[in-house]
């Protein structure tokens, strides 16, 4: 049995990652505290500055402490904010305008593919001419065999 190096296990597993998040897209949760991003979530909801309690933020006491309110209202200052990032499948590839006419531009490919090949003479060589069969000191096929007597 082969052992597959650490590595190649990694890519693999982030490309196979790679594949599903950018078909089926990603959903992510943003925390923003007066206006700063302060916790990314891309799975449920994103922790909050003051999940515990207000005294936990560092924003929320200096504001409290500017404004001299012991009870500051969080919501004034907080916000979350949902991105859903979704492939665009519809997306199509803009079409090139020519101003070459369609006849001509069906011809050009045609014309590179017949006068930029220069045709090589080719001598074909018997590549079994220096073969030399192994040495086979048995008959294996006798010894493979069984017979009923």
């Amino acid at each position: 049995m082969r052992i597959i190096n650490p590595a190649y296990r990694f890519t693999a597993v982030f490309m196979a990652l790679l594949v599903l998040v950018s078909s089926i897209g990603l959903n992510v949760d943003l925390h923003y505290c007066s206006g700063q991003l302060k916790s990314i979530s891309f799975i449920g909801k994103a922790k909050s500055c003051h999940q515990k309690s207000m005294q936990d933020c560092p924003l929320h006491q200096k504001m409290m402490a500017d404004e001299g309110v012991a009870d500051f209202d969080a919501k004034n200052c907080c916000a979350n904010k949902k991105v859903y990032l979704q492939p665009d499948f519809e997306k199509n590839a803009p079409a090139i305008d020519l101003l070459i006419p369609i006849e001509f531009q069906q011809l050009i490919p045609g014309f590179i593919a017949v006068f930029s090949i220069q045709p090589s003479v080719h001598h074909p060589v018997a590549t079994y001419s220096d073969y030399r069969p192994p040495n086979i000191s048995r008959a294996i096929y006798v010894l493979i065999q069984s017979f009923l007597i």
